[in-house]
């Protein structure tokens, strides 16, 4: 329970109107209310968004928050940052080049991943029902339906007549399990944050790779190859040909050189100046 007090205490005694705000009531506590709820705000309510990130450094976490390591939960025991990490919908996928996938106010934005789960078969053309393997793609992109493809804007997947049963739309970034009962809390570990390229709908063009939420990119190290050396040349002088007497001549024919060996292909450190902190998500219970 959150509470606040006045700082300045009144001295004036009761006023004659007991439905005006008296003395007593301005030097009392008073509870913050839940502007959803209406009621007193009790720790789990709207003033932390559940599924919020926070840098954590304490020894103890905080009630409510959980670390980011990847972990999986029950959707049972964390029903609020369930709903507010994965989105489900019973959708219908078109038969035809392209296909089209009908998903009443889907609320996704052009970039995101999307997967289904099918209760029979999903229509041909749809190979798998693996999380995190569909984009949305721009064209055609509506409140409620879209085309799909394998890459960021890439060709739009068509579909063939198949399937049975009612199929699941699914957009799980960080993974869910098949039937919804679990699901996976954000891995940070090791991790630097950075905002999805997609925010808006539109790839931002700052990574040509259009990186939406779940997206993992980069490296502590990378190895250098010929490709990113500067151009340069080597001038060599060989004396090939003919010797005669003491003096040797030099010709128009070509010799071998072999350099001294030099490097060790060693990879190059990228990593900037970092400190290392605890990634915690609210998680509202």
């Amino acid at each position: 329970m959150l509470q606040v007090k006045h700082k300045r205490t009144s001295s004036k005694g009761a006023g004659p109107d007991p439905s005006k705000i008296q003395a007593a009531d301005w030097n009392d506590t008073h509870d913050i209310i839940d502007s959803v709820t209406g009621l007193p705000f009790t720790g789990s309510g709207t003033l932390v968004p559940v599924g919020t990130i926070l840098d954590f450094v304490g020894i103890t976490l905080p009630p409510g928050w959980l670390e980011c390591y990847g972990q999986i939960l029950s959707a049972a025991a964390y029903p609020a940052l369930f709903a507010a990490m994965v989105k489900s919908a019973v959708v219908t996928i078109s038969i035809g080049n392209p296909a089209v996938v009908s998903w009443a106010a889907h609320g996704r934005s052009v970039g995101d991943y999307v997967g289904f789960q099918p209760a029979g078969a999903l229509p041909g053309g749809i190979t798998t029902a693996d999380l995190q393997l569909y984009r949305i793609i721009s064209a055609g992109f509506a409140a409620g339906s879209f085309r799909i493809s394998l890459t960021w804007e890439g060709a739009p997947i068509a579909t063939t007549a198949g399937g049975s049963g009612p199929i699941t739309g699914l957009h799980a970034p960080f993974g869910v399990s098949t039937g919804l009962g679990s699901f996976a809390v954000p891995d940070f570990r090791s991790k630097v944050l950075a905002g999805i390229s997609n925010m808006g709908g539109a790839n931002s063009a700052l990574l040509a790779s259009g990186y939406s939420m779940g997206s993992d990119a980069g490296a502590e190290t990378v190895a250098l190859t010929v490709p990113n050396l500067p151009a340069h040349d080597h001038t060599i002088g060989a004396l090939v040909g003919a010797t005669a007497g003491a003096v040797q001549v030099r010709g128009s024919g070509s010799a071998s050189v072999t350099g001294p060996g030099l490097g060790t292909a060693v990879p190059v450190n990228k990593m900037q100046p970092t400190e290392f902190v605890r990634k915690i998500i609210y998680a509202g219970v």
